[in-house]
């Protein structure tokens, strides 16, 4: 008799464990999913950039200026296959003391240059380099634009300069460049300040 109660009881636990088992068997399953919104690209540059004094002279002086320690920052978030094309235009210098008008020179004196020696460097592990040109190897003086004003020449803008091309690719990437302007001044100009505006833009 104690063998028989003995039996039966292993059998009854092996029943209740099979049972066990198929109830562990269910699962139910979640789906979960993020979407990541393309942002846009935003460009940075130095509230200013003066070049070093020069004295007025009988030839012409030239003199460049890196935007080392003013890079210009760039900012691609957009998360496509997108390009892009970064532009420079530069008005022509005058003496804002003076008559505007007195004491100009024309933007045609300004030059700029994106080299590969010009630092374009990656910000947090970005890649800088893939499908991106610098367009201007050499220096490129600027170029009046059609003056369609009153006063001749003067105070125009210059037409757009090519200064970084990327290509189509799927890029997010933080970057900085650092463009040198050359600046060369015409014989006999006399003593002043001069100013121009650089206007930078992406497209």
């Amino acid at each position: 008799m104690k063998n028989k109660k003995l039996v039966s009881v292993v059998i009854g636990m092996a029943l209740l464990a099979n049972l066990g088992l198929v109830a562990m068997a269910s699962a139910a399953e979640t789906t979960s999913s993020a979407q990541l919104t393309g942002g846009a690209f935003t460009l940075t540059t130095p509230v200013s950039q003066n070049f070093p004094n020069i004295v007025p002279s009988v030839t012409a002086t030239t003199v460049t200026q890196a935007y080392a320690n003013n890079s210009v920052a760039f900012a691609d978030t957009r998360g496509g296959a997108l390009g892009f094309t970064m532009q420079v235009t530069a008005n022509d210098f005058k003496d804002t003391s003076l008559n505007p008008y007195a004491n100009s020179m024309n933007n045609t004196v300004l030059s700029i240059e994106t080299d590969a020696n010009d630092a374009l460097t990656a910000v947090s592990s970005s890649d800088c380099t893939a499908g991106i040109t610098r367009s201007q190897d050499t220096f490129s003086a600027f170029e009046d634009a059609v003056d369609l004003g009153a006063d001749g020449a003067l105070d125009d803008a210059s037409t757009a300069k090519d200064l970084l091309v990327g290509t189509a690719v799927v890029r997010v990437m933080s970057c900085t460049f650092e463009p040198v302007l050359r600046l060369i001044v015409p014989a006999f100009e006399p003593a002043a300040t001069y100013t121009t505006t650089l206007t930078y833009t992406v497209s």
